[in-house]
């Protein structure tokens, strides 16, 4: 018997809850929410990226490099002479400045001055689900003193041209 009533007790109890009826009266509601952190990235590139680069932060990583090489003639430094690209991504609410600077080329002991063009570059802020973008814009290098490179004693030279990235407008 006791089992009996149990078992009753049991199926009552069960069967109330599943035809329970909520006793407030409106629509039920979830709320949502989720962060994106800020990111802002740029990189170079031997050539220019294709347009699928920019659709993904994973697709821009891929496309881009902290660091390339660029062999050029010396004696062509006369005229620009394309070293690279520079392109970036960027999500915040804020334009974003890359800025370029070259050190001279130099071999240890002789050097010869270079001055990079352009000398900085904008990035637009993120709007309306879509990145602010800096497409594939190029570098170049020139020397700074006229007929420098072409008199430069033989040797292997380099230089560093150094990009940095600076908030505001």
């Amino acid at each position: 018997m006791k089992k009996t009533t149990a078992i009753l007790l049991i199926a009552l109890l069960l069967g109330t809850g599943l035809f329970a009826v909520a006793t407030e009266k409106g629509p039920a509601k979830i709320h949502v929410s989720s962060l994106v952190a800020e990111f802002s990235l740029f990189g170079v590139s031997s050539a220019r990226l294709l347009p699928a680069a920019y659709t993904s932060i994973a697709n821009f990583s891929k496309a881009v490099s902290a660091s390339i090489s660029s062999t050029v003639v010396m004696t062509q430094l006369g005229d620009q002479v394309l070293v690279g690209y520079v392109a970036a991504l960027n999500n915040t609410k804020v334009p974003l400045n890359i800025y370029l600077a070259a050190t001279p080329l130099s071999n240890g002991t002789d050097s010869v001055l270079i001055h990079v063009t352009p000398t900085h570059y904008n990035i637009p802020k993120a709007a309306d689900s879509t990145f602010g973008i800096l497409e594939s814009s190029p570098i170049h290098i020139k020397e700074k003193t006229p007929g420098a490179a072409q008199r430069a004693p033989a040797g292997e030279y380099a230089s560093t041209i150094r990009i940095t990235l600076t908030f505001g407008g």
